[in-house]
């Protein structure tokens, strides 16, 4: 389903950040890593992502709350425990859109 002038902004406004793009690759790269077992395949948790981005934790929490409100990332509460996952439709449509206009 092709996104809204709105929802296109918005993703396109959380991309428009370096750290927010270099948290979307750190993501992906999560789901490749062989014999992971603190989580489900596809998620890394916060702390993770604050070693592999270099960035705080409360920054690494601001910055994920954006990729989730553009709907660019998932993110699962358990326990005291966060993990992210990208939303690869919406990543895929963002670009179908770019390629679109």
């Amino acid at each position: 389903m092709p996104l809204t002038d709105q929802q296109l902004d918005l993703a396109l406004k959380a991309l428009a950040s370096r750290p927010r793009r270099e948290i979307l690759c750190a993501i992906d790269e999560a789901m490749h890593e062989p014999g992971k077992d603190c989580c489900n395949p596809g998620e890394i948790c916060a702390s993770k992502l604050c070693e592999r981005v270099g960035l705080s934790a409360p920054t690494i929490s601001y910055h994920t709350t954006v990729l989730v409100g553009a709907g660019l990332v998932d993110a699962r509460s358990d326990g005291k425990w966060v993990y992210y996952s990208l939303v690869r439709e919406s990543l895929h449509e963002v670009a179908a859109s770019i390629v679109r206009s």
